[in-house]
C-alpha cells in the first residue's frame, strides 16, 4: 500500500474526515452565500499555511534527493497557485476552481507518495487532514448555487430543520462512539460511514 493511501485509510484519518464533512454540511445550512465563500477562503488559507510548513520540512530533509525535492516543490507551488486564485462567486467559477484544486492536490500527493523521514511524515498526515477538510468545504459549497431555487419551495424550511436535526444526531453519535471506542475497528468506522452517507444524501436532495 502506498504511503498516502495508508494515511488516508487510517481509522483516525477517516474519522476526522467524517467529522469535517458533517461540520461542513452543518455550516452550509446556516450560512449565506457570501459567508460561505469567506469560510471556504479561510479553509484554503489554512491549507496553504500547512503547505508552507511542509515545504520547510522538505527543504530540511536529508532523506530526499535534490532532484526529488524540486519535483515536490514544483507540485507544491502549483497547488499554492490554485489555492490563491481568489473567490469563486459564480457556479461556473466554483466548479472550475474545485476541479483545479482537486487535480492539484492529487498531483501533489502523487509527488510525495514515498517513504519519508519522521519529521516530514508527521507534517504529511496533518496536510492530508487539511486536504480532507478543504475537500469537505468544497463539496458542501455547491449548495450555495442552488439555494435560491430551493428556498422558493414551500417545504424547504421544514426539510432544512429535519436535516439539521439529522446532522446534530450524527455528530452526537460520532462523539459518543469516539469517546467509547478503545479499539476503533472497521465495524465502528463502517457504522459512521453509513450514517454520514444518509446525511449527505439528504443534504443533496434538499437543494434539488
Amino acid at each position: 500500500m502506498s504511503r498516502i493511501k495508508e494515511i488516508r485509510e487510517a481509522i483516525d484519518t477517516k474519522l476526522d474526515k467524517y467529522e469535517a464533512e458533517a461540520s461542513a454540511i452543518e455550516s452550509q445550512l446556516n450560512l449565506s452565500k457570501d459567508k460561505a465563500i469567506e469560510k471556504l477562503e479561510t479553509q484554503k488559507k489554512q491549507f496553504a499555511d500547512v503547505l508552507t510548513g511542509f515545504k520547510a520540512k522538505i527543504n530540511e530533509s536529508k532523506a530526499i534527493a535534490q532532484e526529488e525535492k524540486t519535483k515536490i516543490q514544483n507540485q507544491l507551488e502549483n497547488l499554492r497557485v490554485q489555492l490563491a486564485l481568489g473567490k469563486a462567486e459564480s457556479k461556473a467559477a466554483y466548479e472550475s476552481q474545485k476541479k483545479a484544486i482537486e487535480d492539484a492536490i492529487k498531483s501533489f500527493e502523487t509527488s510525495i507518495d514515498r517513504e519519508l523521514d519522521e519529521a516530514v511524515d508527521a507534517v504529511t498526515s496533518k496536510l492530508i487532514g487539511e486536504a480532507n477538510a478543504l475537500g469537505a468545504q468544497l463539496d458542501a459549497m455547491k449548495v450555495q448555487f442552488e439555494r435560491a431555487k430551493a428556498e422558493g419551495q414551500a417545504q424547504f424550511e421544514e426539510q432544512k430543520k429535519e436535516l439539521a436535526a439529522k446532522v446534530q444526531a450524527f455528530r452526537q453519535d460520532f462523539r459518543e462512539k469516539k469517546q467509547r471506542a478503545v479499539d476503533k475497528g472497521t465495524a465502528f468506522e463502517s457504522e459512521l460511514s453509513a450514517g454520514l452517507s444518509q446525511v449527505k444524501t439528504a443534504f443533496s436532495n434538499l437543494f434539488k
